[in-house]
C-alpha cells in the first residue's frame, strides 16, 4: 500500500493528502484593493474535458504520472526532465541540513552528510514532482512543488507555475491550478480513477497591485483558503516570495555536493 503526501518541507510530510478531497465550484473572487488585469490573450482551444462543474469534479483524462493533454502548451515532460537531469545541491525549506539529488530520469539518489538513499522521481505536472520512498510496509510518495528561474531550480514551500501570455499553470497547496481564457481551475488526479484529473471550478486571476502585476490564487475549500500570490520570474515562471527564498544550485557530481554539505 502506498500513502501520499504534500510537502511541508524539504522531505517532510504533513498529513494532508496529496489528492485533495473533491470540494464545491466556488464563486468568482472578489477584491475591493485590486483590479483585475484586462485581457487580450487571443481565443484558443480549451483542453478536452474540461467543463465547469456545477458542483462535483469532473474527471479528465490524463496520463497517471503528467497530465501531458493539460499542461503541454506550459512545458513537455521532456523539457522538464531535460532541465532536472544532473545532481542539485538542495536547501531545506524547514531550515534543517541541506541535500544533494542527483536526478536520471526515475531514478533519484538522496544523499546527507551520513548516507545516500534511493528513491523514484516522477514529475506530475511542470511545477510538481513526485517522489517516492519505498519501506517494508510500502511506498511513501510526497509530492513537491517547483519552478526554475533560467538553470536554477527552487523546490520546497511555496507556490511556483509558468505562464504563456496570460495563460498560467500553478502548482500550490497539492492542486495544479490551471487559468486560460479568463477560466480557472483546480486539478487534481483522481484517486478513485487511475490515470485520470479531476477539475473544480477555483479562484485564480491576474491582478495589479502597486504598479505591479501578480498572479493570484486561492486555495479550495469549505471555508475557501488563503490568497497566495506569485510574481513573474525570468520570461515565464511564476514563483511565491517563499518559493524564492529556496533555490537548488547545479554541482557537478554526486560527491562533489557532498562535500558542500558541511560548508554553512
Amino acid at each position: 500500500m502506498r500513502k501520499t503526501v504534500i510537502l511541508t518541507g524539504l522531505l517532510l510530510a504533513c498529513s494532508r493528502p496529496a489528492t485533495p478531497p473533491p470540494v464545491p465550484a466556488l464563486a468568482p473572487a472578489t477584491r475591493a484593493s485590486s483590479a483585475p488585469l484586462a485581457h487580450a490573450e487571443a481565443a484558443t482551444t480549451a483542453v478536452a474535458g474540461v467543463v465547469e462543474p456545477a458542483a462535483a469534479p469532473t474527471s479528465l483524462a490524463a496520463p497517471a504520472s503528467y497530465g501531458s493533454g493539460h499542461f503541454a502548451e506550459f512545458a513537455t515532460l521532456d523539457e522538464m526532465g531535460n532541465l532536472w537531469r544532473g545532481n542539485w545541491l538542495i536547501q531545506s525549506s524547514a531550515g534543517g541540513p541541506k541535500q544533494v539529488w542527483s536526478v536520471d530520469g526515475l531514478r533519484l539518489q538522496v544523499a546527507d552528510k551520513e548516507k545516500t538513499e534511493s528513491r523514484k522521481f516522477e514529475l506530475q505536472s511542470p511545477c510538481s514532482l513526485q517522489i517516492t520512498t519505498q519501506g517494508s510496509s510500502g511506498g511513501v510518495a510526497m509530492i513537491v512543488p517547483f519552478g526554475f528561474d533560467g538553470d536554477v531550480a527552487y523546490v520546497g514551500l511555496g507556490a511556483s507555475g509558468l505562464r504563456r501570455g496570460n495563460a498560467a499553470l500553478v502548482c500550490a497547496g497539492g492542486y495544479v491550478f490551471r487559468f486560460k481564457d479568463g477560466q480557472c481551475h483546480a486539478l487534481s488526479p483522481d484517486p478513485a480513477q487511475p490515470g485520470q484529473w479531476q477539475a473544480v471550478s477555483a479562484n485564480c486571476a491576474w491582478l495589479r497591485q502597486g504598479g505591479q502585476e501578480v498572479f493570484d490564487v486561492q486555495l479550495p475549500g469549505e471555508p475557501p483558503g488563503p490568497h497566495l500570490q506569485l510574481s513573474t520570474v525570468g520570461s515565464r515562471g511564476l514563483m511565491s516570495e517563499d518559493m524564492r527564498a529556496h533555490p537548488a544550485s547545479r554541482v557537478g557530481s554526486l560527491a562533489e555536493g557532498r562535500a558542500k554539505l558541511s560548508i554553512p
